[in-house]
């Protein structure tokens, strides 16, 4: 092995693979893409005594074979990479699904680890494993976990040394045609790759016959067709490949795992689903915990404003007691003002609004919120599958249109991607979140939400109507319910915190020094002035916001600091120069207008120059056609 060990976990959807990463590494690792993809993965290095461990969470798959973006990077990762070891992660209460993975990864030839996660969750449903019998039929060690309480996770990082090469259990003979051609692509796939087994080699070349591996060329992909037509007749060889695979993860299964049935009343999950995943009560109970969430975020936030304020409003007034003059004081002031308005303006919604967002993610309820969404979206022309990019959206607009890619179908892939710049990312959230708290009251930014569903509803009604194309199954796996552990919640609050730290706080605090310069040369007068037509005559707002729209496009963040800044007012006292229908204009235009830089550039990568500038102008359409009628409500 190399002095640092290489380490890949891989393992199937909602398993608890990125658990037992994060009780692994903590919350240090590096996000990062597959080269020329947005698919993620994250990784780590780590020393456990005298060793040192390189650990890549691999996305969740259901199959190396498969043609799901995540599935062709990851077996692309392990065929070109160097790996020691593979920690196979499996969710033990569906130990017979989640053995299939475990054949594939065995043909591979590569040391692996046996994970069964979930132990407390398997024993609930009366599975008990052998992990004995496992370990005869697959060669290698086998260890119980439950990763979201830390327990075994220690004994495999013991074991990483010793990891040995399982028994491949994956073999499907042909006739010997089919076996002699089949040899000749072998030899060409391990010429191309060395380090691979004949048997994973001859595993790869069945399962490339349609060419969605793109590992044996279309010339052999022909040949190979032919032959096996000749073989099997209309029988698909990749099909006799799964079906045996199939069969092996169940005889694996009946091997090493009893049943023991007992009596027991119904089960809390099955309770709980009884009533918030009905079709009337499931609606309604969704709408009532979310305005919750809401209300409770806007709530904290405004007991932590205050708190957070404290200490910036003492190093203010040092700063105004050295009563300097020039260039040197407006930069520190601006430093000062940009720093004070990310934390005091987005820390007290962010952080709170990602806590409550991880709850509802751990506890097992948004794969629930997207299935009761499901029937709703496709009346609009949408997929089930577009709530999970579109509630990523809450959190971050950009990860949520690159996980747009989940969605097979053309059209509405291309339709989530572009719809997704509507939805409030959390910085635009902390904005309404902020103004709605100090002037509108918080009903209003729970109307303005739900104004928000009904733009994106009737936008993507109307491209299904000019963009046509068949819809296609959702198939979504619902998890247990799960009770979240202070530990993991506060990880994924750190986690996303760390993001905004070390990228939108710098940006923010630059974007206030230019603005401070701008100011200090005059120039954010020339910029008005160009921009004033829009912003007085058709928006009827301040002539200095005219700057602050552009700063907007770089962070969302930055519009309302800026604002407070170009118009030398502290936020909490934006009503003494604006009124409050303008206040009220102000948040639904910055809600709906031109996304941020980052999101033009992923929604570009995406859905290509046409549909990116095809968004930038509706959404601007929009948000000044909202801004307008909601200066006349106001002024009724």
């Amino acid at each position: 092995m190399h002095s640092t060990i290489k380490v890949a976990l891989i393992g199937q959807p909602n398993c608890g693979k990125s658990t037992f990463f994060n009780q692994l590494v903590g919350y240090r690792a590096q996000t990062s893409n597959f080269p020329g993809t947005t698919v993620e993965f994250l990784k780590a290095e780590v020393t456990y005594g005298d060793s040192k461990f390189e650990i890549i969470d691999l996305p969740g798959i259901y199959s190396l074979l498969g043609e799901e973006p995540a599935e062709k990077v990851t077996l692309k990762y392990i065929l070109n990479n160097e790996i020691d070891v593979i920690v196979n992660v499996v969710d033990s209460s569906v130990l017979s699904r989640s053995l299939e993975l475990t054949v594939e990864i065995a043909s591979l030839r590569i040391p692996m680890i046996l994970v069964l996660n979930m132990l407390d969750e398997a024993e609930k449903k009366g599975i008990k494993i052998d992990t004995e019998a496992l370990k005869q039929r697959l060669g290698v060690e086998v260890i119980k976990t439950i990763a979201v309480q830390g327990k075994g996770v220690d004994q495999v990082v013991k074991s990483l040394k010793n990891a040995r090469i399982p028994t491949n259990l994956l073999s499907v003979p042909f006739d010997d045609e089919v076996e002699k051609e089949l040899k000749k692509v072998v030899e060409k796939i391990r010429i191309k790759h060395p380090e691979i087994s004949e048997e994973t080699s001859r595993i790869l070349a069945i399962a490339d016959l349609e060419g969605q591996l793109g590992i044996v060329s279309e010339g052999e992909l022909i040949e190979l067709k032919k032959i096996f037509m000749r073989s099997l007749g209309e029988k698909s060889p990749w099909l006799i490949m799964h079906h045996e695979k199939h069969k092996i993860a169940m005889e694996l299964f009946e091997e090493s795992a009893q049943i023991v049935h007992k009596e027991m009343g119904k089960s809390i999950d099955y309770v709980l689903d009884s009533v918030l995943m009905t079709p009337f009560f499931g609606p309604i109970l969704a709408l009532i915990i979310l305005l919750l969430t809401f209300f409770i975020v806007q709530r904290i936030g405004t007991y932590l404003g205050p708190l957070l304020a404290a200490p910036f409003e003492f190093l203010n007034q040092q700063l105004k007691n050295l009563n300097s003059t020039g260039l040197s004081p407006v930069l520190l002031q601006s430093i000062l003002d940009g720093l004070r308005s990310g934390v005091e303006i987005v820390f007290p919604y962010f952080i709170p609004f990602i806590f409550f967002i991880s709850i509802l993610e751990d506890i097992g309820y948004l794969p629930r919120l997207a299935f009761l969404l499901d029937h709703f979206l496709h009346s609009i022309g949408l997929h089930g599958k577009s709530v999970v990019p579109l509630i990523l959206g809450l959190g971050c607009n950009v990860p949520a249109v690159f996980s747009s890619r989940i969605i097979e179908s053309e059209r509405e892939r291309i339709t989530t991607a572009f719809l997704i710049p509507l939805v409030p990312c959390s910085a635009r959230l902390s904005i309404i979140f902020a103004l709605s708290t100090l002037f509108l009251g918080p009903w209003f930014s729970f109307f303005l939400l739900v104004l928000d569903i009904f733009v994106i509803a009737i936008l993507a009604k109307l491209i299904s109507v000019f963009f046509k194309s068949e819809l296609t199954d959702f198939i979504l796996e619902i998890p247990p319910y799960r009770v979240p552990t202070l530990k993991s919640l506060s990880g994924k609050v750190w986690f996303k915190l760390k993001d905004f730290i070390g990228f939108a706080l710098p940006v923010i605090i630059a974007g206030s020094i230019v603005l401070s310069l701008l100011q200090y040369f005059n120039i954010d007068a020339i910029i008005n002035n160009a921009l004033s037509i829009f912003t007085e005559g058709i928006l009827e707002l301040k002539s200095e916001l005219g700057v602050v729209l552009i700063f907007g496009i770089l962070r969302k963040e930055l519009a309302l600091i800026m604002a407070s800044e170009a118009l030398h007012t502290p936020v909490q006292m934006l009503n003494s120069v604006l009124s409050t229908g303008q206040i009220a204009k102000f948040v639904v235009f910055i809600t709906f207008y031109t996304p941020c830089l980052s999101t033009i550039l992923a929604l570009w990568k995406e859905t290509g120059i046409k549909w990116t500038l095809l968004q930038i102008f509706l959404s601007l359409t929009v948000a000044t056609l909202l801004a307008l009628l909601t200066g006349i409500l106001f002024s009724l």
